[in-house]
């Protein structure tokens, strides 16, 4: 009884698979479907790696560059990448203490130089926007 069931159940999908389907098809279909459910991919630095601005509420801005080369910290965090900013333009925003970044599949992370997290920005569309630690409005864009 149970493997009729098994065997009716696996009838029933590959004729809703569309009966014979190459190797390669069927492979193409897997990866559609996995790529709808699997979670965002983790930009490689190097693509993040450039010029951005990051703008706060009531006109305060400051440009930033991101570097794809490593920097290590003490203990067991991950690696992240050096970050250049003027860092008087960042205090104001509370964001005096970022030194470094790290992508990940669905936004940025702002860290200071041991490692702890400032702010994450998560991605919307080609910016990523968050609220800073005094709870501000952040929006980092390419410049």
């Amino acid at each position: 009884m149970v493997l009729d069931l098994f065997w009716s159940i696996v009838a029933a999908t590959f004729l809703l698979l569309g009966g014979e389907m190459s190797s390669s098809a069927r492979m193409d279909r897997e990866q559609a479907v996995m790529g709808r459910t699997s979670m965002p991919r983790l930009p490689d630095a190097t693509e993040l790696a450039g010029d951005w601005r990051i703008e706060g509420q009531g006109g305060l801005d400051c440009d930033l560059v991101l570097d794809a080369s490593v920097m290590r910290f003490e203990g067991a965090q991950a690696p992240a990448h050096d970050l250049t900013a003027a860092t008087r333009r960042l205090t104001p925003m509370g964001l005096g203490e970022v030194r470094a970044w790290r992508p990940s599949p669905d936004g940025i992370a702002l860290l200071r130089d041991d490692g702890s997290l400032v702010v994450f920005l998560n991605r919307n569309g080609t910016a990523y926007e968050g609220r800073g630690p005094d709870g501000e409005r952040l929006r980092l864009v390419r410049a």
